[in-house]
């Protein structure tokens, strides 16, 4: 084991962009610093020339990243390049001959940028700008191309399921990809942010960051070993061997200035540094030639720290550094509670003796209510009543103070009931007078609330915040009422001690002014027009109602508290008399009789990757219920103007995409086109539902096929008229053109097929999942969990034989 600790300390003299810190051997024999700086500028910090240690490079633009790596050419050799990249163009500079190897314009920008090799290619600079993923060679020609769902954000190259490397992409639509040689997508996982950094932490690790400052580790190819989550941003990520084990564990800086170091297994805290402003860059390297491996940390401030690690045999590594700093914020939080204290007592004693100076003078009764003292309501309590409100659908929190105190101000924060914070304050603080506050529970829903109260006395400069969890009860909106015997019964065989827990249930989820101890004779709730009972009779507990939806919603909260099933419950509907309701998706999808379907529109965006369907709509929708569905509703909504044509005549190149377009949008348009429903019975109408859905499914991956080919199709085609442009062949350059517009028509079609596919099966899903609601409907306990489960395997296998048979079972 080994211990780290700070070898050497510099400064660059300039601030540093975050994530433009690597190291390069550009003389191809001793290792230089190099960071981005503002206004472009680029900062090398060499160790081995001593005085002359700090070069600056000016640039005409600014960076936006930086990376080093040897391109493999004759002319360099075994020396590094520099590659810098800005909002326009990519530059590969040797910085030992000074002088440009190659100059490329990238019209997306360069976002984020990696070097090496994937697969079995060369040395290629990979470039992450908009959606677009160029690799250059070192000639500067793009041997590798594909595109991705949105901003790239992120690059790391590595095996992540392969024994070859593959190119591992972050983009700013939250999702991680991982591409091969040959620009085939072969992983995605969605994630809930930006993935801002990835990093192979060597073997089958990859370590991400997150913009809401999760970090984690990825093993086995797409496994979650862990994460670990922060109020602070990742601004650098790097794998340094902090205990010479052989294995690197992952070093992490963040944007308070902290750099942590944790186990790349289970992500403990190994170490931790603190430093005074944010992280640009971690390298780990020799980098002033010794034999060791540092640690490079960077800031923003252009302050560079490097730390060692100790030796193996004479050292030993322990968390002492993280539990002495932890031990020391400690005693800084006590020696400050210690002076707060002292504080408060001389406030206190100097309070005191000013009114006893006061009350020996004679004066009026308003100066004397003036002289309150702060003391009670540092020192004092206050504790939260809840009761019934006047206003109908609501309940109040009263805010009671302790004597002598006032309560300037309540906050009430209840994500669950309603969106931000109430407010509520008196016009003029009072000694012990309550403040109310009202909020609106849901019917049958436990809500939790957090209030804080400003306690101070009627003239007090200084507040203290005083913190209640309140738990609103689900059937808090129920009030006490003489309530008769109601037509639905439930009952339950119990002891003494269960009919304890009865009493409990009752006290825990209705709102009372003082707890039950007692059931005799009976104890009745209302809420509007609903009535509930609740009743004692020898051995059995019995809950009756006016509202079988309300004992459907009490007997398994009552099953469950009081550990005891019901020997009694109200009848229900038998499942043989519930028809089976046409799903509302499929009524909304299904036009009026003397209507054409209305036509979807999408919305694609640019990139082939990025495209989202989107249902039409308008200000003039109507709802409308058909007769004799209840419950059920269909959209009427008024048609969309056509799309317009394109005018470009298709050429030889395109003929055969036309016409397998023109197949597909014919079957698109048939499959989008269901039948009437209504005229259906249960069975037939599931079974039309999923074959529906697996033909939908078969359309939209021959769609992306087809999306892929003709994407490749424009590129060469471009490529194809750039070169006659060069060449002076102004023929040849218009036929590539309208080549290039015909293909570009059909890939944009291709779009809005894809567009309207999606919307349909989202549709089509919609009705399965209503299918799925009603079947689940019939059945209670294990069964009903047991069915929802299955139902959910069959989708997710697209098993559509195997869910017509789980729904069939219990609907027909």
């Amino acid at each position: 084991m080994s211990a780290i600790s700070t070898a050497f300390a510099f400064k660059l003299g300039t601030e540093v962009i975050p994530g433009t810190v690597c190291v390069g051997c550009f003389d191809g024999h001793h290792l230089s610093l190099t960071a981005a700086a503002p206004s472009g500028k680029v900062v090398l910090h060499a160790p081995h020339k001593g005085k002359k240690a700090t070069a600056i490079l000016k640039f005409n633009k600014e960076v936006t990243a930086l990376v080093c790596g040897q391109l493999g050419s004759d002319e360099v050799g075994d020396r590094d390049v520099l590659f810098v990249g800005t909002a326009a163009d990519l530059t590969a500079y040797d910085v030992e001959e000074n002088t440009d190897r190659f100059h490329v314009e990238t019209p997306d920008g360069c976002l984020a940028m990696t070097f090496g090799h994937v697969g079995s290619s060369p040395p290629l600079i990979f470039v992450g700008g908009g959606s677009s993923i160029f690799g250059y060679d070192a000639s500067g020609d793009d041997l590798f191309w594909t595109v991705t769902g949105d901003n790239v954000a992120s690059l790391a190259l590595g095996p992540w399921n392969s024994k070859q490397p593959q190119l591992v992409v972050g983009s700013e639509d939250f999702d991680l990809r991982v591409f091969q040689e040959d620009s085939e997508l072969v992983f995605n996982i969605p994630h809930q942010e930006t993935i801002t950094h990835i990093l192979h932490l060597g073997g089958d690790r990859f370590a991400y960051a997150l913009a809401n400052g999760t970090v984690g580790v990825y093993h086995k190819g797409g496994k979650l070993c862990w994460s670990h989550a922060s109020k602070h941003q990742v601004t650098a990520l790097c794998g340094f061997d902090a205990n010479l084990d052989g294995v690197m564990e992952l070093c992490v800086g963040w944007s308070d200035g902290t750099m942590e170091i944790r186990h790349p297994s289970t992500g403990d805290l190994m170490a931790s540094e603190k430093h005074k402003s944010a992280i640009a860059g971690l390298v780990a390297c020799d980098y002033r030639s010794e034999g060791k491996v540092a640690l490079l940390v960077t800031t923003v401030k252009g302050s560079v720290h490097g730390y060692h690690v100790g030796s193996k045999d004479t050292q030993g590594f322990s968390t002492v550094p993280v539990i002495k700093q932890d031990m020391t914020q400690q005693l800084r939080a006590l020696q400050q509670q210690l002076k707060d204290l002292e504080f408060q007592s001389k406030a206190a004693e100097g309070q005191i003796t000013e009114m006893e100076r006061q009350l020996s003078a004679p004066s009026s009764h308003l100066e004397k209510q003036a002289l309150s003292p702060d003391h009670a309501a540092v020192n004092g309590t206050t504790k939260i009543e809840m009761v019934h409100s006047d206003t109908p659908d609501h309940v109040e929190l009263r805010c009671v103070p302790s004597e002598g105190a006032c309560v300037h101000c309540i906050m009430l924060t209840c994500p669950t009931v309603f969106d931000g914070t109430q407010l509520a304050h008196p016009t003029k603080p009072m000694p012990s007078a309550p403040v109310t506050c009202a909020i609106k529970p849901k019917l049958g829903e436990e809500a939790f609330a957090d209030l804080e109260a400003l306690i101070g006395g009627p003239i007090s400069t200084k507040l203290r915040v005083h913190t209640h969890n309140v738990r609103v009860p689900p059937f808090a909106l129920y009030k006490r009422a003489s309530v008769s015997e109601q037509p639905h019964t439930i009952s339950f065989q119990i002891d003494s001690l269960s009919f304890s827990k009865a009493l409990e249930f009752i006290n825990k989820n209705f709102l009372l002014s003082e707890f039950l101890e007692d059931l005799e004779p009976s104890c009745g709730f209302q809420y509007k027009n609903i009535k509930v009972l609740f009743a004692k009779h020898t051995h059995e507990f019995l809950a009756s109602s006016n509202d079988l939806e309300l004992l459907h919603q009490l007997s398994p909260l009552i099953q469950e508290h009081v550990g005891v099933k019901p020997t009694s419950q109200p009848a229900a509907v038998p499942a043989q008399d519930k028809p089976i309701a046409i799903p509302a998706a499929l009524l909304a999808s299904q036009p009026p009789s003397h209507a054409p379907p209305p036509e979807k529109v999408a919305s694609p965006k640019s990139s082939p990757a990025a495209v989202r369907a989107n249902p039409p709509t308008d200000s003039n929708t109507t709802v409308e219920k058909p007769a004799g569905a209840a419950g059920s509703t269909r959209l009427h909504s008024p048609k969309p103007p056509p799309m317009p044509t394109s005018t470009h005549a298709a050429s030889q190149a395109t003929a055969s995409v036309d016409e397998r377009n023109d197949g597909d949008q014919l079957h698109l348009s048939s499959a989008g086109s269901p039948p009437s429903y209504e005229k259906m019975s249960g069975t037939e109408m599931i079974r039309t539902v999923l074959t529906h859905v697996q033909e939908l499914h078969a359309t939209r991956q021959r769609l992306t096929t087809d999306i892929a080919d003709q994407s490749n199709l424009c590129k060469s085609l471009l490529l194809r008229a750039e070169d006659f442009r060069l060449m002076g062949e102004v023929h040849r350059m218009k036929d590539a053109y309208l080549q290039l517009g015909a293909a570009n028509t059909d890939l944009v079609r291709l779009y809005r097929i894809r567009s309207t596919n999606h919307f349909e099966l989202v549709t089509q899903l919609k009705a399965v999942n209503g299918f799925i609601q009603q079947a689940a409907m019939r059945l209670e306990g294990e069964a009903h969990a047991r069915l929802v489960t299955k139902c959910r395997e069959a989708i997710k296998n697209n098993d559509m034989d195997d869910l017509h048979k789980l729904l069939t079972s219990v609907l027909s």
